[in-house]
């Protein structure tokens, strides 16, 4: 953290592969803080429900972003309904756009829908296309 790296999966933003889900899946995120920071973090075109915080299980509020607090592990589910690609990312704009802006590390990844194929929709082929200076 001193360095300002933040990553999701071990991956920094633009440099990510996207997380394949299939439409009509339940699918379960694990958010893992490793940090001295707290991360809101949010995802685009769904909404979450929050089913365990720090090992314990719980039907927790329906929302598309949750407070992940330092050394702490959230569990959220979401039902893939909606085909395309959507934006994860840690709300705190610095930490998500650190790495277009520093080349340190931007914290975001991208939930792929498998079958959905669109280059005007994908933000993997809109970077190589339109590369930042």
């Amino acid at each position: 953290m001193a360095a300002y790296v933040w990553s999701l999966n071990g991956q920094v933003w633009p440099r990510i592969t996207p997380l394949e889900v299939k439409q009509g899946e339940r699918v379960e995120l694990s958010f893992v803080n490793r940090t001295l920071m707290t991360h809101p973090m949010h995802l685009h075109g769904h909404v979450f429900q929050v089913t365990e915080i720090g090992g314990v299980r719980l039907r927790g509020a329906k929302r598309d972003t949750v407070m992940v607090i330092p050394q702490q592990t959230v569990k959220v589910e979401f039902d893939a309904l909606y085909p395309g690609y959507w934006m994860i990312h840690c709300h705190l704009l610095y930490h998500q756009a650190a790495g277009m802006m520093t080349q340190a590390a931007g914290m975001m990844t991208v939930v792929h829908y498998q079958g959905f194929e669109s280059r005007s929709y994908d933000p993997l082929a809109s970077m190589t296309e339109f590369p930042r200076p």
